[in-house]
């Protein structure tokens, strides 16, 4: 099963949202959407304030279409001819940037915030816009510079939505007591208190005199939004390590149910079937995880390594060795350090055995 204490992007598959991204798939907006997130720009109020000439007025009508419409790669083209007529208009690249966002473009976006930062430097939104695409990009230290100081010049109903954001740049990094603070600050507002509680819970999660709290947060997560399916993965996870493999057992399935073809919704259910002992469904559910995996990146060498002590259990031994194989192709560190990584999974000592046993098979 993958577990909370990661130590690394390419090692976290732990959330279900899409790419990974360490311990919250930010790109895919899992903790907010993006326009929670980032004002969208006023279009009739940015039109307006560009002077009318026989060279830019079908220009400006056009852009406002576009915008209406939310085609914004034609934005972003509509908007570089419109800078050749006001090259000076920083508010001409904040939209752009935004449009830029909206399509993932977040390196484009970067250099537009920055361009119109210089023009009107005391500007919050651009600081938060260029906040999340640094975020995006696994920027951190710059995503974090960038919401500190949107903090210190934005108005209050932005606070909640920007200790959100940090919140996630926190946990991202790793420094799970400053996500704790944020999260708890976010909290005061009550819009997006689901993805509070949940952001904290997996600050808590972290923090070992905080694991039972850590609990707590997410179940209030899920009460305030049923929906919040990556609330289950970490509850269950949590639970795993208590042991508690009844109630850990119960929210697998839930994610399950909702995203089957998943392949670490199918790892996180053959893990706790494992430890249940029932490596017959664990192996099911194992193979499920490892053909989803049509391109296993190194984040997903565990699942072979799982399926493979599956098979070893059940007397399968030649199977078990190619699945292992395949881990360690993956995977070096399933063949030179099995403990260390095994631990990031939060493998038992039963599950250790087995595969340092399968991997002295393979090398004599």
């Amino acid at each position: 099963m993958s577990g909370p204490l990661l130590d690394g992007a390419e090692n976290s598959p732990i959330y279900i949202d899409g790419d990974v991204y360490g311990s919250i798939y930010v790109a895919g907006n899992s903790i907010l959407g993006i326009a929670d997130l980032i004002t969208p720009p006023d279009i009739k109020k940015t039109i307006k304030r560009i002077p009318d000439s026989n060279g830019i007025r079908n220009l400006k009508t056009k852009i406002e279409s576009f915008f209406q419409s939310e085609h914004w790669r034609e934005i972003d083209e509509a908007l570089s001819e419109l800078v050749k007529y006001v090259p000076s208009a920083a508010f001409v690249y904040g939209v752009k940037a935004y449009a830029l966002v909206q399509i993932r473009d977040f390196e484009g976006a970067i250099r537009d915030y920055t361009t119109a930062l210089r023009r009107t430097p005391k500007a919050s939104e651009l600081y938060i816009g260029r906040g999340y695409a640094f975020l995006c990009l696994y920027r951190l230290t710059a995503a974090i510079e960038d919401l500190s100081y949107a903090l210190k010049i934005s108005p209050k109903s932005q606070l909640s939505a920007l200790f959100l954001l940090r919140g996630s740049a926190y946990i991202l990094n790793q420094m799970w007591a400053h996500g704790d603070t944020d999260f708890t600050e976010a909290m005061k507002s009550k819009k997006g208190q689901a993805f509070a509680f949940y952001g904290r819970g997996l600050c808590r999660s972290h923090i070992s005199d905080k694991i039972e709290e850590a609990l707590d947060d997410l179940s209030m997560a899920i009460s305030l939004n049923p929906s919040l399916t990556n609330a289950y993965v970490s509850r269950s996870v949590i639970l795993s390590i208590a042991s508690k493999l009844d109630l850990a057992l119960h929210d697998a399935k839930v994610v399950y149910e909702r995203v089957p073809e998943n392949p670490i919704a199918n790892n996180n259910l053959a893990y706790i079937y494992f430890r249940l002992g029932d490596s017959k469904e664990a192996e099911h559910y194992w193979q499920q995880a490892a053909s989803l995996s049509k391109k296993p990146a190194t984040s997903y060498a565990f699942v072979f390594a799982g399926l493979s002590i599956a098979l070893f259990m059940q007397g399968k031994t030649r199977s078990a060795g190619a699945k292992y194989r395949k881990a360690m192709k993956l995977d070096s560190r399933w063949k030179t350090d099995i403990e260390v990584v095994a631990h990031q999974y939060i493998w038992t000592d039963e599950m250790i055995e087995a595969a340092n046993t399968i991997a002295l098979n393979i090398s004599n």
